[in-house]
């Protein structure tokens, strides 16, 4: 992503850096989708192209074949800033045990995290796959979502590494119960992997994320979402982008004006490789 670090004097500039780094990789959704970054003069559009589902048809010896106009079909993406303005006073900084640089990454990490809110708030657009719902998400919830996908885009490469299974914190609470009780008997077939300590990495094949950024689907339920890599894109014309200037007057004082923004925009692209998991 395009990161730019302005700051003053007051602000030390590598821990700042530091601070959208490390922001960054804590990133759970982001980097398991489509994403396309516009350059300086670009505009702030960019186009996916979505490739056609063609039909093979059998070929008779001295008959033509028949002919299938080839057209591919575009998803454009806009991207649009959104962000945070603080005023941090000197008095306040300085009484601070974290200092200006706690307070700038502790912003830095909230606007950071809406990138990924802003994923997860597709999730309901999926359509052609019906939505899997339950009281709480089980292993079997996960695989019914799982084959739900598998048929909608008729590959039935279930280990794919394309493949997210994304839920929220309360969600991944109710899996981790239900494999408590039939999670060794899993482990054992080779379909649940990386359960040590808790880090369950995947299951039935499907990489698993974690976030506490997945919206609301009704009362006390979360929602989830099972795809593709393809399933969803983004469109990046800079990533989490902290600006500070020192002021001499900044409302009660001096201090600091400071504002962290992200300009991107994302979209459903193919809405046949994913599927909604709602539960509590």
């Amino acid at each position: 992503m395009a990161n730019e670090i302005k700051s003053t004097s007051l602000v030390k500039p590598t821990l700042v850096v530091g601070a959208v780094l490390e922001a960054h990789d804590n990133l759970v959704v982001f980097p398991r989708i489509r994403s396309n970054v516009i350059g300086q003069g670009e505009g702030i559009t960019s186009s996916y192209a979505i490739m056609p589902t063609l039909s093979v048809s059998d070929v008779t010896e001295g008959t033509a074949m028949s002919n299938t106009a080839y057209s591919q079909s575009a998803v454009n993406i806009t991207v649009a800033q959104r962000g945070i303005k603080i005023t941090a006073l000197d008095i306040a900084t300085r009484a601070s045990p974290f200092g200006l640089e706690g307070i700038m990454a502790n912003v830095i990490r909230q606007v950071t995290e809406d990138m990924d809110a802003k994923i997860t708030a597709l999730f309901g657009g999926f359509t052609t796959n019906t939505e899997v719902t339950g009281t709480t998400l089980t292993s079997a919830l996960v695989f019914q979502a799982l084959g739900r996908v598998l048929s909608g885009t008729g590959n039935m490469a279930m280990s794919s590494p394309d493949l997210t299974c994304v839920i929220h914190t309360s969600q991944w609470a109710s899996l981790l119960s239900d494999l408590a009780s039939n999670g060794a008997a899993l482990a054992q077939t080779g379909i649940m992997q990386g359960v040590a300590n808790g880090n369950l990495q995947s299951l039935y094949g499907v990489q698993l994320a974690v976030t506490n950024q997945c919206g609301d689907a009704g009362t006390g339920q979360k929602s989830g979402a099972l795809f593709y890599r393809d399933a969803l894109g983004a469109v990046v014309q800079w990533g989490v982008r902290p600006v500070s200037l020192a002021h001499p007057d900044a409302g009660g004082g001096p201090g600091v004006i400071s504002t962290v923004t992200h300009s991107t925009g994302y979209s459903e692209l193919v809405d046949a490789y994913g599927v909604e998991l709602i539960t509590d």
